[in-house]
């Protein structure tokens, strides 16, 4: 149904007031959340418990995640400027669906990172366009809150997916995770289908032309002007540093360590992926009521401290002796991490897109993903020679270190960045939202 423009609805409570049609996309986004979250998360006991892949070469498969996002990534963000993001979001579900359904069957280490290079390039064409399609379908104020939401659903799928996978893998019984990974080609299927189906929105009437960067530079693909932006250099940092030290490592060292140090079973790392889920679900919107109007980079710093909270206490559960103890301390791990997941999401994106200049959008969502991917690239190979060389301590003081690195670099960001950029805006501050079906 189309939707002409009017006044937005009053949005003193909780539920901001978005339109229909991107309602609908945060809620596929979330289907192909769900997919993800069943691969990621047993991916790495999938190869290594389950198929004899080494720790190390299991890391590396990982890390071939990112190296496939990093080679589409840029090319995904011009598409998406040139053509609209729509089409290039469905074909990253389709090539992450066709990954999933041939991960049942990878049985050595070259079989897992061939799928995995698959996998990352179907999900860089899947994400940064979703931000990009999202921006353009709502005001600058309303930036934060849909991102906020978006997120909140993508953990509900994460989450919901890391839960459904705990309780149906069996290490002893390699057909419980083929029969996981199914589930998960599934979930990527339906979402590229409904949006291949669906007609684009129309970007609104009152979004800004140039952002509160420095206008497009023609270059090659236009990615010379989000370079020349100093403030996107500090956010790129950022998320380089967060994602290999702090993020990425849930994927890949919170499971190896939990099972082979805490001695606990999948179903534990399925409840610690629920918790999860249901901190942020029911957390990310009354966060976001917290943060109206606060600066974005204050937001940043809690990015930084919650993750470094969380590893000291996975830490601290591999050494009590396993059983209650360790699961819980595992479970809490994922709870408070959350907290710092639900401050990345108004904070990062918004700040992205509002610096972005229209002309522009899906390179500075794509670069920024490209940043995100470095780190996915570098943390999982250096989780997997550590923990490979039986290092798990000195591993995860590293990794706390790391997260509270973030810290200098969100205050340096803070002296630099436009006011404009900086602050989370409230929803029901729009005065009009123009949008058609997704």
């Amino acid at each position: 149904m189309a939707r002409t423009s009017g006044k937005a609805a009053s949005s003193n409570g909780l539920i901001p007031s978005l339109p229909r049609p991107v309602w609908k996309l945060v809620g596929l986004h979330g289907l192909a959340s769900l997919g993800a979250g069943i691969v990621f998360a047993f991916l790495t006991i999938y190869l290594h418990f389950v198929r004899g892949i080494s720790l190390s070469d299991a890391g590396i498969a990982f890390a071939a995640l990112p190296v496939g996002a990093m080679g589409t990534g840029p090319v995904a963000g011009a598409l998406a400027d040139r053509l609209g993001p729509r089409y290039v979001i469905a074909g990253g579900g389709l090539l992450s669906a066709a990954a999933a359904a041939v991960l049942p069957f990878v049985t050595v280490a070259w079989q897992a990172i061939a799928v995995a290079l698959v996998m990352g390039a179907g999900m860089t064409c899947l994400e940064s366009p979703v931000y990009t399609l999202l921006a353009a379908s709502v005001t600058k104020q309303q930036r934060s809150a849909v991102f906020a939401l978006d997120y909140a659903i993508i953990a509900l799928g994460w989450g919901a997916g890391g839960f459904v996978g705990g309780f149906v893998v069996n290490i002893g019984h390699v057909a419980t995770f083929q029969s996981a990974f199914f589930i998960a080609t599934g979930c990527f299927l339906v979402f590229a289908v409904t949006v291949a189906a669906t007609a684009p929105p129309a970007a609104s009437s009152l979004d800004e032309p140039h952002g509160d960067g420095p206008p497009p530079v023609a270059g090659v693909g236009g990615y010379r002007s989000v370079l020349a932006n100093r403030c996107m250099r500090r956010i790129m940092s950022l998320s380089v540093l967060l994602m290999a030290f702090a993020y990425v490592q849930f994927d890949v060292t919170f499971p190896a360590v939990a099972i082979g140090s805490a001695h606990v079973g999948t179903k534990v790392i399925g409840i610690a992926f629920f918790a999860n889920m249901l901190t942020v679900a029911g957390g990310q919107l009354f966060v976001l009521r917290y943060l109206q109007g606060r600066r974005r980079t204050r937001a940043m710093v809690f990015m930084c401290v919650f993750p470094a909270a969380c590893w000291l206490l996975v830490l601290g559960a591999i050494h009590v002796g396993g059983g209650l103890p360790a699961a819980t301390g595992l479970v809490l791990s994922f709870v408070v991490v959350g907290f710092g997941e639900m401050t990345w999401s108004p904070s990062v994106p918004g700040m992205v897109n509002d610096l972005a200049p229209a002309a522009v959008r899906g390179r500075y969502n794509a670069a920024n993903s490209f940043a995100e991917a470095i780190g996915r690239l570098a943390g999982p190979i250096m989780a997997g020679f550590m923990l490979e060389a039986r290092l798990a301590d000195p591993w995860l003081v590293i990794i706390v270190a790391m997260s509270l690195a973030g810290i200098p670099i969100v205050f340096d960001l803070e002296r630099r960045v436009p006011d404009g950029a900086n602050r989370i805006g409230r929803g029901d501050e729009a005065a009009e939202v123009l949008g058609t079906k997704l």
